[in-house]
């Protein structure tokens, strides 16, 4: 069985050492940059030396050349990734919702509000990797996420940066 082992990463703004330092021994197939210094999603690819890579572009990229939304389909999953500012993700997931349900998507993957966040709405896995760098929300954990694809199954988790 084929699995897929994935890096999600959101709102790094220009500070990857801790991250690379924490995931370097890690082997991905895949990494999902969900925007505020694409660049960042660039250069951790090319460091952790991992060729497939799906990049938005955040609130912070203001002149970048990279999509505010990519629809990508992997192991037969429809997966959403979008920064999330343009949705309003701060106010709710609702609009995310919708435009999951439009796109038939099995998941969306949002960054922004630099919270960690894993939940499933109605049927519809949301993941919010958090911030490696500038978290905020109750615990102020410095996090990313590791998503792990079947062609029958989704998994993800939050992890820690400990470097």
């Amino acid at each position: 069985m084929k699995i897929m082992k994935i890096l999600v990463i959101s709102d790094t703004h220009r500070k990857i050492s801790p991250l690379i330092k924490t995931v370097n021994k890690e082997k991905f197939d895949c990494i999902f940059f969900l925007g505020d210094n694409v660049e960042d999603g660039e250069e951790i690819a090319n460091r952790l030396k991992i060729n497939e890579k799906y990049i938005v572009r955040g609130n912070g990229d203001f002149y970048a050349d990279y999509p505010d939304k990519l629809l990508i389909e992997l192991l037969g999953h429809k997966i959403l990734l979008v920064h999330g500012h343009k949705e309003g993700v701060k106010m709710g997931l609702r609009e995310l919702e919708n435009q999951a349900k439009k796109e038939n998507a099995q998941a969306v993957f949002f960054g922004h509000t630099h919270i960690p966040f894993i939940d499933k709405i109605e049927d519809i896995l949301f993941l919010n990797p958090g911030s490696p760098t500038y978290p905020r929300g109750g615990e102020f954990k410095k996090t990313f996420s590791v998503v792990d694809i079947t062609k029958d199954h989704l998994w993800a988790d939050i992890r820690y940066i400990t470097k």
